[in-house]
């Protein structure tokens, strides 16, 4: 049976696509009570996972993707340079190194105590609501943060703004994982990535090609990204996740954002309104939708508590890594000679600007070059996951930047400069795909009903990481040799490494999502049958 006697009803002749049909104009058929019913499934074979899973590469994905790399475009350009850019800045009260780390410290605060809460509320009211909501709040919050004259006003404003940026961290990639297919998910959700160092990277030329450049003015450039971001949203060129919509029962907006994303590809949508469910599974009894969600959730917390608790400490372990060497891997006996090895090491520059005085221009070259090879290669480990398994993505990884960083620390201490920056570029690579393919496992692990609560869990413990550990570092590098430190640091990312063994990471390339949480019997068969051989549009 073709396609268009799929999409027609031959007893009245009404078009199922949508209002206004280019294909014959006619009024789109309006679904059954039964369908509108809150948490109502169909006893048919397609889900709305078959529907968004099988939608041909196209427009609306390259549309979602640049959405998702303007948004880590923005959180790059705000998060990652501060203890960096911030240190160029011509201000009277930004001029010592506890200024600078104070100023840091209160976005990640901030962030830190966003990031769960948005994770609650993207579960409960939606995904989209929360990221809009985000974005407008931090542009608000940047509004107030360049029109700061004291140290006072600015610790208070970076920590609005990072308590209105939180929630863009947490449920960005919850929203783009249930918007993308399943064919090659790894790499849509990892080439995105790569717009945090080109962020952080727009946030230093910027700061080192106007030099004196005063406060207000450099705040006014870091919200360009977001005022972008902004407009794409409110075109809807980033819409709800329909998996979502149809999982609280609101099925009528989850159709017509389908019929959004197939008209996008110019193709119509194959199913009526009726016939699309939230899981192949009937539906036990007649438990408002509300209810199914709240029982899901307990059932996945209590049985998946172990492989979340696993999850974050890998996460703080590898979190804390970054930060701590991007913080004090400058700490060896070339800073005493005031030369700056590596990427990360621009954050002896942050604390201390007056070195610039010098008019050395390898400070700015060496942060050029391990920015641009991050995000170079995140580009490569994108196409990588395609051929490679994630546990091999996350395990091989967070073995790679242990070894860089000492081979880096190595070179250091034998002078070879030159060849040591190179190798911290690859440890930004290595620390950057393992967290982000531990977020995709994340993603992939919990069902739609708790997905973005757990993945905001998970990254909370990232951010306690990024905030509490450079102090603990500044500790540990006052009572032992740098290089005792350095090592120390570097052996995190061991420990993340021996943690990833208790996770289940799958040996696959790539898992489809679901929705509810799967049953354990005699079905279980049934539903490993269907995910093999999955209904997308191409079969129909």
């Amino acid at each position: 049976m073709s396609i268009l006697a799929v999409r027609f009803d031959a007893s009245n002749l009404r078009c199922r696509h949508s209002p206004c049909c280019r294909w014959c104009g006619k009024l789109p058929l309006r679904s059954s009570s039964s369908s509108r019913a809150t948490g109502a499934m169909s006893d048919g074979s397609v889900t709305v996972a078959h529907c968004v899973e099988g939608l041909p590469v196209g427009a609306f994905l390259w549309e979602v993707l640049l959405c998702a790399f303007l948004a880590s475009f923005l959180l790059g350009a705000l998060c990652e340079p501060s203890p960096f850019a911030l240190g160029l800045v011509s201000t009277e009260w930004l001029q010592t190194e506890q200024s600078i780390q104070a100023i840091s410290a209160s976005l990640a605060l901030g962030n830190f105590l966003s990031v769960l809460v948005a994770g609650w509320m993207a579960d409960r009211y939606g995904r989209l609501s929360v990221i809009r909501s985000s974005i407008f709040m931090t542009l608000c919050c940047g509004m107030v943060v360049q029109s700061a004259t004291t140290l006072g006003q600015a610790l208070a404003s970076r920590l609005l703004l990072g308590l209105a940026s939180g929630a863009l961290v947490a449920v960005l990639m919850t929203l783009v994982a249930e918007l993308l297919p399943s064919k090659r998910r790894g790499f849509y959700l990892t080439v995105w990535c790569c717009g945090k160092p080109a962020g952080s990277l727009f946030a230093i030329l910027v700061s080192c090609l106007g030099p004196g450049m005063g406060w207000s003015t450099f705040s006014s450039l870091m919200l360009v990204p977001a005022m972008v971001l902004y407009i794409l949203a409110r075109v809807d060129m980033l819409p709800e996740s329909p998996r979502h919509l149809y999982l609280v029962g609101r099925r009528h907006e989850g159709y017509n954002i389908l019929l959004d994303m197939y008209e996008k590809e110019l193709l119509p949508l194959p199913w009526a309104p009726d016939s699309i469910a939230v899981t192949t599974a009937p539906s036990k009894s007649a438990t408002a939708g509300s209810k199914a969600i709240a029982s899901s959730f307990r059932s996945v917390a209590w049985s998946n508590a172990a492989l979340t608790a696993w999850l974050c400490i890998a996460v703080f372990f590898v979190s804390a890594a970054d930060q701590c060497m991007k913080t004090w891997a400058p700490a060896g006996p070339s800073m005493k000679e005031a030369v700056l090895m590596g990427g990360t090491s621009l954050s002896l520059l942050g604390y201390d600007p007056l070195r610039m005085e010098q008019n050395d221009h390898r400070f700015v070259l060496v942060l050029a070059q391990g920015y641009m090879m991050e995000l170079i290669g995140i580009v490569l480990c994108a196409f990588l996951s395609s051929w490679i398994s994630r546990k091999q993505m996350v395990q091989y990884s967070l073995l790679s930047a242990a070894v860089f960083s000492v081979a880096a620390l190595a070179l250091e201490q034998r002078g070879w400069l030159l060849l040591s920056g190179p190798l911290v570029g690859m440890q930004l690579v290595a620390q950057a795909a393992a967290l982000n393919f531990l977020q995709v496992f994340a993603c992939e692990k919990f069902p739609t009903s708790c997905r973005a609560t757990t993945v905001a869990l998970v990254v909370c413990s990232g951010q306690l990481a990024r905030f509490c550990m450079p102090a603990v570092a500044g500790l540990l590098v006052r009572r032992v040799s740098d290089s005792t430190a350095i090592f120390s640091f570097s052996c995190m990312y061991l420990v993340g490494l021996l943690v990833s063994f208790q996770l289940p990471l799958p040996s696959g390339r790539e898992k489809p999502l679901h929705d509810v949480e799967e049953e354990r019997g005699p079905k279980e068969a049934l539903a490993k049958g269907a995910r093999k051989h999955p209904v997308t549009y191409q079969t129909v």
